[in-house]
């Protein structure tokens, strides 16, 4: 580490020489001896830029690029079929196969992320430039309505003043398949949100509580901070 450092001290010291010369002469003096390779920091030559590096980080500014051009396109999309954000859709497909070859799967994890869907395909045969999978499935929809239910909760809790590690009892009085849904993800709702526990029938024993709606029904959620 102590090698890594004197090497970027000494490289930042010869970039920094032809406009502060008295400075870096005398910071490029107390550097290690090791870190050093002439008598004098102008004597030393210009530092030189890795090509290879260079070349790879145009190629990721290339790639973040289109997956920004693609999430908006894919927002787009979503906004025209009336589909909300928070709904998790199956896939987003892109046309342009050659772009396949300088998106990462970081990248593509962002850019599924941004259109908030499951996976990135690539296909020639597409129509337009994305193709969106708008077919809602059961399990989508489910993960759907918890997302939004983890949303008003937190939202919750801000209001109430908690802080993160605050842990809490959540109380849901919620209408039929939402109520369900609730109870099915119990476990991934206490991880989200920070509960300790979760009672699914109205209590009087909150410390905040709110009215919600989760696609047009109506229910209520409060919480206490244990």
């Amino acid at each position: 580490a102590s090698a890594t450092l004197g090497f970027v001290l000494g490289e930042t010291v010869k970039l920094l020489a032809p406009f502060t010369p008295f400075f870096s002469e005398v910071l490029y003096q107390e550097l290690p001896r090791g870190s050093t390779q002439m008598n004098s920091v102008h004597l030393e030559s210009w530092p030189q830029s890795n090509l290879k590096l260079k070349t790879k980080n145009l190629k990721l500014i290339e790639a973040m690029k289109e997956a920004r051009r693609l999430a908006s396109l894919g927002l787009a999309k979503r906004a025209e079929k009336g589909i909300k954000v928070r709904q998790p859709l199956a896939s987003l497909t892109v046309k342009n196969e050659k772009l396949k070859s300088i998106m990462t799967k970081e990248i593509l994890a962002i850019l599924a992320d941004e259109v908030n869907v499951k996976k990135v395909f690539f296909n020639k045969k597409v129509e337009d430039e994305i193709a969106l999978d708008t077919v809602v499935t059961a399990e989508l929809r489910e993960e759907g309505i918890i997302r939004d239910l983890v949303r008003s909760i937190q939202e919750l809790r801000q209001e109430a003043r908690l802080e993160p590690k605050d842990r809490i009892v959540l109380i849901l009085v919620l209408p039929g398949v939402f109520g369900d849904a609730a109870e099915r993800n119990e476990k991934l709702l206490k991880v989200e949100v920070g509960a300790k526990e979760i009672e699914f029938k109205r209590s009087e024993k909150f410390q905040a509580e709110a009215t919600v709606k989760i696609e047009g029904a109506e229910g209520w959620i409060g919480l206490r901070k244990i």
